[in-house]
């Protein structure tokens, strides 16, 4: 689920019985050949396994659409399944000209305060991208409301064309999303480490069926990577108008105690790539995943995925 540089922009147009066999053969390779280590020596295939984790995760099913409300559910996998629209928003933000280390670093800083300083702020907190993103803007900028009447103010205000006051001179690009949480789960609530963030885009014609079975299983990610310690999967959605129109329609969150934990444990699990990776490979007949993602990653300096939460 990370961005590949030799990705292209369309789906193979290889005949169905080749993309059946490549897929085939993908899945040999990746499940059956991890499945003696994967469950500690006995002879189990991974991919049923996951098959019977997929049954009892509670994502709604879409109603024609990627981004339709999901319904509010309780889920038999240990995380919560909320479908609440909530108090948050996420946002990448691109500064104007050059920005080094040091300017982009002093930004996020003075983005955060302005953003502590708004009525109804409960929680601000912006951070410069890690050079090991890819496809994102230059920092990532969390925000949470006390109140639904203070988060939909946020929204009119950053809309309108000075919207970020002082700083609006020195922004080239925002994407503010608002995230509607399909699940979520906290293993390490209070946790200060590393969080990655996926932003994707469902391509439109995607079935609704295909789009539940993606949203189903991409939590399987959390069971099966232990080094991610909190995380949240949503749908996003945003104003229509402006700068905050969003082409992203998910937001796969995650945190980490170490780079390590990201760069290692996830990017190498074979369940990454083996199993949830084939709703994003253009050579594989279920992808549905548009090729352009974002994937960052940034330093926290604040609990973020569990606000209002840790203890």
């Amino acid at each position: 689920m990370a961005p590949s540089a030799g990705q292209s922009a369309h789906a193979s147009g290889r005949p169905a019985a080749d993309r059946d066999a490549a897929l085939a053969a993908r899945r040999h390779r990746w499940l059956l050949g991890h499945a003696e280590s994967e469950c500690d020596g006995r002879r189990h295939c991974l991919l049923g396994r996951l098959r019977r984790e997929v049954e009892h995760v509670a994502i709604a099913t879409p109603r024609g659409h990627a981004r339709s409300p999901p319904s509010t559910r309780c889920g038999g996998t240990g995380e919560r399944v909320t479908g609440e629209v909530g108090l948050r928003f996420v946002g990448q933000v691109g500064i104007a000209g050059d920005a080094d280390a040091g300017d982009r670093a002093e930004f996020a800083r003075d983005l955060a305060a302005f953003g502590a300083s708004l009525e109804g702020v409960a929680d601000s907190h912006a951070s410069p991208h890690l050079d090991l993103s890819v496809g994102g803007l230059d920092l990532t900028w969390d925000l949470r409301f006390t109140t639904s009447e203070a988060a939909q103010a946020f929204e009119t205000l950053v809309s309108r064309a000075e919207g970020l006051g002082p700083l609006q001179g020195r922004v080239e690009q925002l994407e503010l999303g608002r995230p509607i949480t399909l699940a979520t789960g906290l293993g390490r609530p209070g946790l200060v480490g590393v969080k990655r963030a996926l932003w994707l885009r469902v391509e439109p014609e995607a079935s609704p069926d295909d789009v539940a079975r993606f949203e189903a299983e991409t939590p399987l990610l959390a069971k099966a990577v232990p080094a991610i310690r909190n995380w949240r999967w949503s749908r996003l959605t945003s104003a229509d108008h402006g700068p905050m129109e969003m082409r992203w329609t998910h937001l796969w969150e995650q945190e980490f105690e170490t780079v390590e934990g990201l760069q290692v444990d996830y990017m190498s699990s074979p369940v990454h790539w083996g199993h949830i990776d084939r709703w994003f490979d253009p050579e594989m007949p279920d992808r549905i995943v548009d090729l352009w993602l974002a994937h960052t990653a940034y330093v926290e300096t604040a609990p973020v995925l569990s606000w209002g939460e840790a203890g």
